[in-house]
């Protein structure tokens, strides 16, 4: 039966990376990751949020296997945007205030020239 470490284990080697440039990405040593995928540790609540927020992977999936194992794109909109509503940095805010006073068609400009 597959764990949640065998679920991390596919993740990372699903995204080409070392344990180590994995754990870079998440905060992590690559020994501690190695400790995670041979079950030596368990899988902590920090781990599993870096996991999903680094690699776009469905918390559901990573908990239980269940569902797809990444995050479709229309959704990952979504879950940017609602952590965008809970932030409290002010310079963050700001950037998104001015994002949404663009105008559209200044954006098509904009998309035009890029």
């Amino acid at each position: 039966m597959e764990t949640i470490n065998d679920r991390v284990r596919l993740v990372r080697k699903d995204k080409g990376l070392t344990q180590q440039s994995f754990g870079d990405k998440i905060g992590m040593k690559g020994n501690s990751i190695s400790d995670i995928e041979k079950g030596k540790n368990s899988v902590t609540e920090v781990v599993i949020r870096g996991i999903c927020r680094e690699f776009n992977v469905d918390e559901d999936w990573l908990r239980t296997g269940e569902g797809d194992m990444y995050i479709p794109d229309d959704m990952q909109y979504y879950l940017h945007i609602g952590r965008l509503m809970k932030e409290t940095h002010p310079i963050k805010r700001i950037l998104v205030d001015i994002i949404d006073s663009i105008q559209d068609e200044d954006l098509d400009r904009l998309y035009k020239s890029y």
